[in-house]
């Protein structure tokens, strides 16, 4: 089996041995994603890059599983604050959908929950930075996508009204 998530774990704690924790600068870039580089030179590199690269890793795409992101910005209470955030907000994105289910109007929260879905795995395998940006992305598309159904739903009854 490939162990990479243990091994990048393994390695975050190394980096934090030598180097001490980063008290949040890794989550604040993942939070802060939408502000490019040129703007804000201070903006850190995603968790696998940065602890590889320090390493002497030629290769420094590697992941940063959900544990070792919260280690490398807080310790163990990092591990803790992340879990129980990441476990609460799955757990309110799924109470919001199977709530909605019956609506006629169709919600941002039926087309976002089960295409999140398929990305927990990558969000827990990490690094946060370039998997948030990447599903920002297609979140925009899913936006545009339930506009779309919902302004349809709107016209037809605007139509159905005027004429009856």
């Amino acid at each position: 089996g490939d162990f990479d998530a243990y091994s990048m774990l393994c390695r975050i704690v190394e980096y934090v041995d030598v180097f001490g924790f980063t008290l949040g600068e890794q989550i604040r870039s993942v939070v802060l994603f939408f502000i490019p580089r040129v703007i804000w030179n201070i903006k850190g590199a995603p968790t696998g890059e940065l602890v590889s690269s320090s390493q002497g890793a030629s290769y420094t795409n590697l992941s940063a599983p959900l544990m070792g992101e919260g280690y490398i910005d807080f310790g163990i209470i990092g591990v803790v604050v992340y879990a129980i955030l990441f476990s609460t907000l799955l757990s309110i994105l799924d109470f919001k959908y199977w709530s909605n289910r019956n609506n006629l109007i169709t919600s941002y929260i039926e087309f976002m929950v089960p295409f999140l879905m398929g990305f927990v795995v990558f969000l827990m395998r990490g690094a946060f930075q370039p998997i948030i940006i990447r599903i920002m992305g297609f979140f925009l598309f899913l936006m545009m996508i339930c506009l779309i159904k919902n302004f349809k739903v709107f016209y037809r009854r605007i139509f159905i009204k005027s004429i009856s």
